[in-house]
């Protein structure tokens, strides 16, 4: 099967630059040459669309795989140049499948005959998979089937790791445990089950997420199971706040800001059995993310669009080009109604990063300060809650 896309322009074919010789360059500084383009372009919006919606949605869409691709290892993205054959015959076929993930490789701009051949594409990409772009299905887009076995079932976004102890029940705890049969589970269900459904009610986002790993007992089985953390690249959850999540705009900020959620520090139970494979030695070992990319869903408030933001690992807003429709300034992740995913990067230390250069998004007038920023989000929840803030 031939990929209908594959005349585009591929930001992994990058070898000569300006017309110039051929590059001969290394591994890295390729990958830094990809990461670069991957980051700095975005899809220009048609002036005149006949319907914003499914280019909006399309247009955020290709802006998480290029943001989820930026945090890939190579043999995770690369094709016909990976040094693993193999593999990149799998994502070569990924591709021809899932053509929009071949979409994302493509050079972005604002020239108009690239914005009509993208737009095209595009929509022959959501006419081919019958997807629909409503803006209050745009959960339903990102993990739609397809997405689900071409994209989130690759090995490193996948959250449970794939080796699974189990025990019978009646046995005791430090007993005998044996590697369980994970292909029971298929790769669609658990690239599924890796995005994570939080609600700021269930406690700190850091908890939750190690909820979903340890010892588990299956009555129906008469089987306990150690689920462990697979360390994936980057992890997604979906969060939802409304008027009644939290009692003040104070507490919105201490639970549910850019500030409370920009890095997680996670306990996977990392399990290891004995020599002689009794018992489970837990290591302790914590994984720390950062927030690296939040997509703001369907909200009235921001016109019914839905809006994309992404930062680098040390925190710095990635500011689209103008171009780009699909971001603004005027939210935040303490307002006090909102529906968002939220994407984490997987991140050993954080200790270098600049405390100063950490800010959700720039600010609309430079010289506003703390107090005028404490005052915009008192008012934003003020809209929500009458009762509050306290």
């Amino acid at each position: 099967m031939s990929n209908p896309f594959e005349h585009l322009r591929d930001i992994r074919d990058l070898r000569v630059v300006d017309g110039g010789a051929p590059i001969d360059a290394s591994p890295l500084v390729m990958e830094r040459a990809h990461n670069v383009a991957l980051m700095g372009e975005a899809p220009e919006t048609p002036a005149r669309p006949r319907d914003i919606e499914p280019v909006n949605a399309m247009h955020v869409l290709l802006m998480v795989v290029r943001g989820v691709y930026r945090h890939l290892a190579p043999e995770w993205r690369l094709t016909d140049t990976n040094a693993d054959k193999e593999l990149g015959a799998v994502i070569e076929r990924a591709e021809m499948a899932n053509p929009l993930l071949r979409l994302a490789w493509q050079h972005l701009g604002p020239e108009p005959a690239a914005a009509k051949e993208l737009a095209g594409a595009l929509e022959s990409f959501r006419v081919r998979n019958a997807l629909l772009v409503k803006p209050n299905a745009m959960v339903k887009l990102l993990e739609s089937d397809i997405m689900l076995d071409t994209l989130w079932s690759r090995d490193p976004l996948v959250l449970y790791h794939p080796v699974l102890f189990a025990q019978c029940m009646t046995e005791p705890v430090d007993g005998q445990w044996q590697v369980a049969n994970c292909d029971l589970i298929s790769h669609r269900e658990r690239a599924k089950q890796s995005l994570l459904w939080w609600l700021p009610q269930y406690g700190p986002l850091a908890a939750f997420v190690e909820q979903q790993f340890g010892l588990f007992v299956d009555e129906d089985t008469a089987q306990r199971y150690c689920y462990r953390f697979n360390e994936p690249a980057v992890l997604r959850v979906h969060s939802k706040v409304h008027k009644n999540s939290f009692a003040t705009a104070k507490e919105a900020h201490e639970r549910h800001s850019f500030e409370a959620l920009r890095e997680l520090e996670i306990d996977g139970c990392d399990y290891a059995p004995n020599a002689d494979g009794t018992g489970l030695q837990k290591t302790g070992r914590k994984t720390k993310y950062v927030l690296v990319m939040v997509v703001r869903l369907h909200d009235d408030q921001q016109r019914g669009r839905i809006l994309v933001r992404r930062y680098l690992p040390s925190g710095v807003f990635i500011d689209e080009p103008d171009h780009f429709q699909f971001h603004n300034r005027n939210w935040r992740l303490s307002d006090a109604s909102g529906n968002y995913l939220l994407y984490y990067h997987i991140c050993g230390d954080t200790s270098s990063y600049s405390a100063e250069a950490v800010r959700e998004a720039p600010r609309s007038d430079p010289d506003s300060d703390v107090a005028a920023e404490r005052r915009r989000v008192e008012n934003v929840f003020l809209r929500y809650n009458p009762a509050g803030p306290n």
